[in-house]
């Protein structure tokens, strides 16, 4: 172990959510400068449409997995109305 002469023991799953987010946040920041200083291509659309339809993918992208829609009863009474339960 590598700590094993001290008394640190890392506790990582109380943090987890903030490493997460902060990984994301430097991630997006390196990739967002690194764009606006070397762009690959030459833009056909803004960029800031570009961006807002891309964090649109994104965010419902998310949201289908967080309320997974297969298995909830709005999207079943919407998509099999003739079922019942």
């Amino acid at each position: 172990m590598i700590f094993s002469d001290t008394s640190f023991q890392p506790n990582f799953s109380q943090n987890e959510a903030v490493i997460r987010i902060g990984c994301f946040l430097l991630l997006f920041t390196v990739i967002a400068i690194a764009e606006i200083a070397a762009p690959r291509r030459m833009l056909t659309v803004k960029k800031s449409l570009r961006w807002f339809g891309n964090g649109s993918v994104h965010l419902v992208n998310g949201l289908n997995g967080f309320m997974d829609i297969r298995h909830t009863r709005f999207w079943k009474m919407i998509l099999n109305p003739l079922e019942k339960g």
